[in-house]
């Protein structure tokens, strides 16, 4: 930017805190060329990924399906590929936002944890619990409109009140947790710590509602259709809630919590690992992610609380039996937890 300081209406700055290990690997590898990672990396990419994705749910059913695009005015389109390609970039345009690790005091760890805690193994390099840095959104463009930053920074809250990065990111790796938003163009609820399960959901019911207002400026409302191709964060595709875990202090074992009681309800509907098809399941082919994510929180009593976003799309019901998710949901709710209406 030639020096210039840029002004809160051009960019915004997350000040983040790890909760749990964020499993993020970059390009240093063994030189042995062995594919296992030497070190876990604070890498722009991966978070500008993951908001991305989270601004596509959100704005999925306020805007038009790829094939409704006019293919005539790229600037004006009003399709999911090109309002999304105005933002984040697309084969045949640059990007009109630009991702930055800030202030990091720690932007690369050779210190391993625990990958499967559940199971005592996996040792990783990892971006360990309790390191803080920032993540820097501003726009490329002088004559950008404020409204994309407004979308990408509300994009970029429900990312990390919602989601995690990394791997294992949808079993509560990679959490984080926003400590402060400079420049915050929207007006997104920030606090210090949650008192309880109530407190937290009464945040992300505030936090989405807002979010969801500002990155769907950007288009207008379609009429509701079947299940979606893609996940969206919809009444009719999406649920959140907040459930009490029974771990505290220790984030290795509200990890190893979740994945035990998981285990009673295990189905390829929960994500298929590999490019094989599943156990007794020859028609179940492919390797698709969970669509339940599973973000950790620290209350400030030391217990921890997971969000659980299930985000419903045709992928997902084609690969296994969804009734099993609604019963985990259900179960998780029998400790406590609260539901978080979408609007």
């Amino acid at each position: 930017m030639n020096g210039r300081t840029l002004t809160p209406r051009r960019a915004c700055t997350f000040r983040l805190e790890t909760v749990t290990p964020a499993f993020l690997h970059g390009a240093h590898r063994p030189s042995s060329g062995r594919s296992a990672p030497v070190e876990a990396e604070l890498r722009a990419s991966s978070f500008e990924g993951l908001i991305r994705y989270w601004f596509r749910a959100a704005l999925a059913d306020h805007a038009l399906l790829p094939g409704e695009c006019s293919r005539k005015s790229y600037s004006n389109c009003g399709c999911l590929p090109c309002i999304e390609g105005r933002l984040f970039g697309s084969a045949d345009h640059g990007r009109g936002l630009v991702f930055r690790i800030v202030d990091a005091v720690r932007a690369t760890s050779q210190e391993k944890k625990l990958l499967l805690p559940h199971k005592n193994s996996s040792p990783s390099p990892a971006i360990p619990a309790g390191t803080s840095f920032g993540l820097r959104i501003h726009l490329a463009l002088v004559n950008q409109p404020e409204e994309h930053l407004r979308a990408a920074t509300a994009a970029a809250w429900l990312a990390f009140s919602l989601g995690g990065v990394g791997q294992r990111s949808r079993r509560g790796a990679g959490s984080f947790a926003i400590r402060k938003i400079d420049g915050d163009p929207v007006g997104l609820p920030v606090a210090e710590g949650f008192a309880g399960v109530d407190d937290l959901a009464n945040h992300l019911r505030t936090g989405i509602e807002v979010a969801l207002r500002a990155i769907r400026a950007l288009g207008s409302p379609r009429p509701p259709g079947a299940v979606p191709e893609f996940p969206m964060l919809t009444p009719r595709a999406a649920r959140v809630q907040v459930v009490p875990l029974e771990a505290r202090e220790n984030e290795e074992k509200a990890r190893s919590e979740i994945m035990c009681k998981l285990r009673d309800f295990k189905d390829p509907v929960f994500g298929l690992p590999h490019l094989l098809p599943a156990a007794g399941k020859p028609k179940v082919n492919g390797r698709h992610a969970s669509p339940v994510w599973i973000r950790l929180v620290r209350l400030k009593d030391g217990q921890f609380a997971a969000v659980q976003t299930t985000l419903r799309s045709a992928t997902a019901t084609l690969s296994g039996n969804w009734t099993r998710i609604e019963d985990y949901l259900k179960s998780s709710l029998s400790s406590g937890g609260k539901i978080i209406d979408l609007a």
